[in-house]
């Protein structure tokens, strides 16, 4: 009886694993956060978007929703070269892309965070699902804060 409460136990304990999507986050921060200008446009919609807005509005960040109708460019003062006439109104962006299974399991999520003065990238960052189950955007918004704070605190 013992052996097969235990049996069921370990069983139930290797479904959980695979189905709640066990995952690795890899990231890359090259660039620089200022503390004093945090605004970011992000991406309107998507899977996991709603968490990471909270969790960058709650570390201090000011959303600005972006537009894809609108082409936007870089300003640098210092750059004749470049188109100044619909500049960012603010000092970084979001990519994000997400992959999802069924219309309901975020499977991985790759966010770049962009400097839009200079376009250079500030962190990179990539969820990976291992399991059946997937990305769970909590998470990865808390891991992205996390990343951004340790970015901002090395100036």
């Amino acid at each position: 009886m013992k052996y097969i409460v235990w049996l069921n136990l370990v069983a139930t304990s290797i479904a959980m694993v695979v189905i709640s999507g066990c995952y690795s986050i890899k990231v890359v921060k090259p660039g620089e956060i200022v503390a004093q200008n945090k605004t970011i446009e992000v991406p309107a919609t998507g899977f996991s978007i709603m968490e990471i807005k909270s969790a960058l509005i709650k570390n201090g960040w000011k959303i600005k929703v972006s537009n894809s109708n609108v082409t936007r460019v870089r300003s640098d003062a210092n750059n004749p070269d470049i188109n100044v006439s619909n500049n960012y109104d603010s000092a970084y962006r979001m990519e994000l892309s997400e992959s999802v299974r069924n219309n309901q399991w975020v499977i991985g999520i790759s966010i770049s965070i962009v400097n839009n003065r200079t376009n250079e990238e500030v962190l990179n960052m990539y969820c990976d699902s291992k399991g059946l189950g997937g990305c769970f955007p909590d998470d990865v918004a808390e891991e992205l804060v996390k990343e951004l704070r340790e970015i901002e605190k090395s100036l």
